[in-house]
């Protein structure tokens, strides 16, 4: 089901892209990494049952995120329009990215476009570190495996650690 062969490695420098968040019009990766490393949070869509159980886990962390200096960005390729009201219902922090074209779901590998699953992205859960470099790779075959989120705080801690 997933395109593997495009997904990257740990250890691989994610390229540069460029999409919108509901903070910014223009978002783009080599530029937020700057500020910190970041974790990017594939998932279905806006509304879903489980998508909403995964986002609402990780808030657990945030104050963790908040002292790591780590940013967490959910991204599914529903529009800015519907990650609005999705983000109230759920009444988290984040900055959602838009992917409404599919450009960042390809790079990860996670582009589901034209199979059953129809017009969505899989999930996964990467972190990207300072230099692009990708430090943790989470994409669950099964749509309906969790993701490993004390994997992704292990991996946090151990790049803060500079291990």
């Amino acid at each position: 089901m997933l395109d593997e062969s495009n997904a990257p490695k740990v250890g691989n420098v994610i390229p540069n892209f460029i999409t919108s968040s509901l903070r910014k019009e223009r978002w783009e990766l080599e530029e937020e990494v700057k500020d910190g490393p970041i974790v990017l949070q594939f998932y279905l869509g806006d509304f879903g049952t489980l998508c909403s159980r995964n986002i609402i886990q990780a808030m657990e962390f945030v104050p963790e995120l908040e002292r790591l200096g780590v940013r967490w960005f959910p991204v599914s390729t529903n529009n800015l329009q519907s990650h609005r009201s999705f983000k109230v219902r759920l009444g988290v922090p984040f900055d959602f990215l838009a992917d409404p074209e599919h450009e960042v779901v390809r790079i990860f590998g996670l582009d589901l476009k034209g199979t059953a699953w129809g017009d969505i992205s899989a999930r996964g859960v990467f972190v990207i570190g300072t230099d692009r470099v990708l430090h943790h790779a989470d994409a669950p075959e099964d749509v309906y495996s969790p993701y490993d989120l004390d994997a992704v705080m292990d991996s946090l801690r151990r790049l803060q650690d500079g291990v």
